[in-house]
């Protein structure tokens, strides 16, 4: 027995210094990067994608960005008041250096109330005038204006439409391949399903576009100087009319710039990327390197363009350009892209790992079409021992958009600080933008991928709706992934993210020693959560 006991606690103890325990790092305080300009964001809505992801991106960047209150803007389905925020607007564009501004939340009151629609073409007309009247009163900021194309699906909790989901998605597809084909057979097929729902509700989808488009097309056309507009088309597929929308867009940029851009979440973390590059008339070249060949061409969920196309879109937005030569890339991208043809092994980890031994910046996508983690890489990259704090960015959340718009904006403004930056202030570069991956890492890959659904099962078991939340559900789903976001934190600083240094000088390496979390729910859903992410860092004297 005692023979046992000793060898249990000589595995303990074994396992605790060989696998747990991490480098002795002295802690370090390092100084947190000075912003140069200031970006006014008044986004999308109140989520954390949309508003705390494009602070910290402008942290990264140098820029503070300001957001309005939080009492100002949406909450799930309660619109933003619009009222307050446009008094906002003009009490605090003074002396800004950007402004990035959202069409919806001005006239809609936010992205899921623009699905209503709930800005009437008043509203549109109100908008269009006011940034006439605030560029012409504040001529030096730097503008920035985005609107999105409505998803395919109709809201959530628009009844009774919902109920006609499928027949409109159906009618949508008929209807934009009908106009591209001409085929009788497709005409015959959209008269059979257009009979099939009632006109008050197909008028009202019908419309949902027209007006979107008649703003769109107002929107690119108003003689705006030195604006940078944006269309975003949401959720969607390869056809249907948010397409045809997004066909028009195209068409109406021909007499202005104007880009249009598949997704809608990550936009303004883009245009933040895009302003930094502009203002240190950096082009950062990339290469795009997939896991298997054939991902260039594959649709992934609720995309209406290829993972190649996309890609390619994301990087005009952003102002970098592409490269096929990884020894010219400034940014090697690699992509992930898993489904039922294709699930990353061994080799693909050893891709990666390759990658990071020679190359400055390399950035990972990582997705799943089936949201399960056999299809997802970071599993092997944990597996195998590559070090993801060596990763310059990486993003894995929603749709391919979503994913593709943030590494882009997070790997091209780390590329230019690396250049733009003293030796002195590197270190807490570093420190900030692993702080940024680490995040994304705790959602996109851990919350997200392996344990949203488990989360969903277990309030359902005990009565409660995901979407819809009780506040007693909202508490019970926020303890519940905090415990599991605790755990699974722990095991990956002490397996992963802390036990090689992210940076080193000639004389010091540095070190991730501690990572803690806190968690909540933004709405009441479960959905997308908020994380506050506390790092620690420390430093090993090499010489």
């Amino acid at each position: 027995m005692k023979k046992f006991l000793f060898f249990l606690l000589f595995s303990v103890l074994l396992f605790y210094f060989a696998c747990w325990r991490l480098p002795a790092a002295q802690p370090v305080n390092l100084p947190t990067l000075p912003p140069s300009s200031t970006t006014l964001l008044l986004p999308l809505d109140s989520r954390p994608v949309c508003t705390v992801m494009p602070q910290q991106l402008g942290h990264l960047a140098g820029t503070k960005v300001i957001l309005p209150p939080i009492g100002f803007l949406d909450n799930y389905r309660r619109p933003a008041d619009r009222e307050k925020l446009y008094r906002w607007l003009q009490d605090n564009l003074a002396d800004k250096d950007n402004a990035i501004i959202s069409s919806d939340l001005l006239i809609h009151g936010g992205l899921i109330n623009s699905r209503l629609p709930l800005g009437k073409a008043q509203e549109q007309r109100r908008f269009l005038s006011e940034m006439l009247r605030l560029q012409a009163k504040y001529p030096d900021v730097s503008y920035s204006v985005f609107s999105i194309i409505p998803r395919l699906l109709v809201s959530d909790h628009l009844l009774p439409d919902r109920w006609y989901q499928w027949h409109l998605m159906q009618y949508a597809r008929l209807k934009d391949m009908t106009e591209t084909f001409g085929d009788p057979q497709l005409t015959l097929d959209l008269l059979k399903i257009e009979s099939k729902i009632p006109q008050d509700i197909l008028k009202k989808y019908i419309s949902l576009y027209s007006n979107n488009d008649n703003f769109n097309k107002y929107l690119l056309t108003l003689p705006l100087h030195d604006i940078c507009t944006v269309i975003g088309q949401d959720d969607g597929s390869s056809f249907g009319l948010p397409n045809r929308n997004t066909n028009h867009a195209r068409m109406y940029t021909a007499s202005r710039a104007g880009h249009i851009t598949y997704g809608a979440d990550e936009i303004a973390c883009v245009l933040i990327a895009r302003n930094y590059l502009q203002a240190q008339h950096y082009v950062p070249a990339i290469c795009l390197q997939y896991a298997a060949p054939e991902m260039e061409f594959i649709y992934m969920p609720f995309m209406a363009a290829s993972v190649g196309e996309t890609l390619r879109d994301k990087i005009a937005l952003a102002g970098a350009k592409l490269t096929e030569d990884k020894q010219q890339a400034d940014i090697v991208l690699y992509i992930n892209c898993g489904n039922d043809a294709f699930q990353p092994q061994k080799k693909q980890a050893q891709e990666l790992q390759q990658l990071l031994n020679d190359y400055k910046h390399v950035a990972l996508i990582d997705l799943s079409a089936n949201y399960i983690e056999d299809e997802l890489l970071m599993p092997k990259l944990l597996q195998y021992n590559v070090p993801v704090n060596k990763l310059s960015a990486y993003a894995g959340w929603n749709t391919f958009s979503n994913s593709a718009g943030t590494v882009i904006a997070q790997a091209v403004i780390f590329a230019g600080r690396c250049r733009q930056l003293s030796p002195e202030q590197l270190p807490a570069l570093y420190a900030a933008n692993l702080t940024f991956t680490a995040e994304r890492l705790l959602d996109d890959y851990i919350y997200q991928k392996l344990f949203c659904s488990q989360l969903k099962q277990a309030l359902e078991m005990r009565g409660y709706d995901a979407y819809d939340l009780t506040p007693d559900g909202q508490h019970l789903a926020q303890e519940l992934t905090r415990q599991y976001l605790n755990r699974k934190t722990a095991e990956l600083l002490h397996y992963n993210l802390g036990r090689t240094p992210f940076y080193s000088t000639q004389e010091q390496d540095f070190y991730l020693t501690d990572l803690s979390v806190s968690v909540y729910l933004p709405w009441n859903r479960v959905f997308e959560i908020g994380l506050d992410v506390t790092p620690a860092f420390g430093s090993i004297n090499t010489k």
